[in-house]
């Protein structure tokens, strides 16, 4: 079965891979910084793919193609990618949030790696107390 999230391997996978993307080219700056559009097109790409890939005679050839010709090519584009303003910096933490790239602490930090993204989210969003 087509795996449709990126977990730490793929992501690593992903990384080794920064010249292809450098090939790339930069994306135009849009509204709320590259960086962002490029993350929220990424998921966006990733829930569409995900309805699609489990429609009935789909197979793991075509699902390998689709994710190819899109998020895959979307997070190519992330990787590099500067993060120019709040905005970016707020998905940023989105994207490792959401595919669980940060680890959680067990035992007495439990709860650390939150607070900290918490911590970080706060000063960016100017919520400092």
């Amino acid at each position: 079965m087509t795996q449709t999230t990126i977990n730490r391997r793929r992501a690593l996978a992903v990384v080794a891979a920064v010249p292809a993307a450098a090939a790339l080219g930069s994306v135009p700056t849009l509204a709320g910084g590259e960086l962002a559009a490029l993350v929220k097109r990424y998921f966006e790409q990733v829930d569409v793919f995900n309805r699609v890939a489990v429609q009935d005679g789909r197979t793991d050839k075509q699902n390998d193609a689709l994710a190819r010709a899109t998020y895959d090519k979307t997070l190519q584009r992330i990787i590099g990618a500067p993060a120019r303003t709040s905005d970016d910096a707020l998905a940023a933490l989105e994207f490792l949030e959401r595919e669980e790239m940060i680890e959680t602490w067990a035992g007495d930090a439990e709860g650390l790696s939150e607070s900290l993204v918490d911590a970080i989210r706060g000063y960016i969003e100017g919520r400092v107390a």
